[in-house]
């Protein structure tokens, strides 16, 4: 996560010295000509204008989403949870219940920058129910069953179960919750 930070925020310093001598070259009206020109090409679909301009702001929400999120993961697992004589599994049910809210509303904005009407969402709900039905019930249940285990925490990071004559030890994920 620092790492990703600190790859951006030298993204943003090269830009800003980028800018900086375009400043003292006197070339800010044609580098903003030249941005203008770049991020207005595109195509149509139907009404819909698909530009470069588009597609950069819907990536930036969209991956905004995904930063703000493992930030305030970061921050809950640094700040708040130590804090608090918690179990690991609300622990882990918390911050995947706040990722899945702060990915789905990056999401959603997403679709309203697209030029999608987010009141007529459950047009592509219907459809993503359809697909669901025909080909996706085994993800879905496994995703289900996953929020269910999350919630319930019936098995806990640390118990020992048997499965006949199996017999396993339950960790958490090494990369982590997601």
């Amino acid at each position: 996560m620092e790492k990703t930070l600190r790859q951006w925020v030298h993204v943003g310093l090269a830009l800003a010295f980028l800018y900086w001598v375009a400043i003292i070259w006197d070339l800010t009206p044609e580098l903003r000509r030249g941005l203008r020109w770049i991020t207005t090409k595109g195509f149509n679909i139907g009404s819909l204008r698909i530009s470069v301009k588009l597609l950069i702001s819907v990536f930036l929400t969209f991956y905004g989403a995904i930063l703000i999120s493992r930030l305030l993961r970061a921050f809950l697992e640094r700040n708040i949870y130590p804090r608090r004589n918690w179990d690991p599994g609300i622990r882990n049910a918390i911050s995947t219940g706040i990722h899945y809210v702060i990915i789905l509303t990056g999401l959603m904005i997403a679709i309203h920058l697209l030029g999608f009407d987010v009141r007529n969402i459950t047009v592509l709900a219907g459809a993503f129910g359809v697909g669901l039905g025909f080909g996706l019930q085994n993800l879905a249940n496994n995703f289900v069953s996953g929020i269910v285990l999350l919630l319930e925490r019936p098995v806990k990071a640390g118990d020992v179960i048997q499965v006949g004559s199996l017999m396993g030890k339950v960790k958490e994920s090494e990369r982590g919750p997601p």
